[in-house]
């Protein structure tokens, strides 16, 4: 009788709903402002490849070029990310011509993504950091 009221809270608890994680957004770009003419630029697709890159500020003209044709390989970063449903968090790695990035964040809301970016220390560049948030854009 003693733990009845243990129980009942962990009864309760594994019964309580959880709120499911916001979805990706795939027609459009999540984005990131650097300065008032540049932004750091991140596309999902649904068949988990993620690609990355920076940009202008031209949304529009960015989606001409911004995809995974294979003449665009020398422009983006690409990868795939993963998403844990659990606790709303998405990782990937990319890579590419002009170096590679890891990615780890969560899902604040269908419009939302939170970043911790790391670049290795490559081509005699110093390994670096840096937290961002991701904003998504419908061009």
């Amino acid at each position: 009788m003693k733990y009845l009221p243990l129980l009942c809270l962990f009864l309760l608890a594994s019964f309580t709903p959880k709120t499911p994680c916001p979805a990706l957004q795939f027609d459009g770009l999540y984005v990131f402002k650097v300065d008032s003419e540049h932004s750091a630029v991140i596309r999902f697709y649904e068949d988990k490849t993620v690609i990355v890159s920076s940009s202008l500020n031209d949304y529009k003209e960015v989606m001409t070029w911004f995809n995974r044709d294979p003449e665009n390989f020398s422009r983006v970063l690409t990868g795939k990310y993963k998403i844990s449903k659990g606790n709303c968090t998405i990782s990937f790695k990319v890579k590419g011509e002009s170096g590679e990035q890891k990615f780890s964040g969560t899902l604040q809301n269908g419009n939302t993504i939170s970043f911790h970016i790391s670049n290795p220390a490559q081509y005699g560049k110093k390994a670096e950091e840096t937290d961002r948030v991701y904003s998504f854009v419908k061009p």
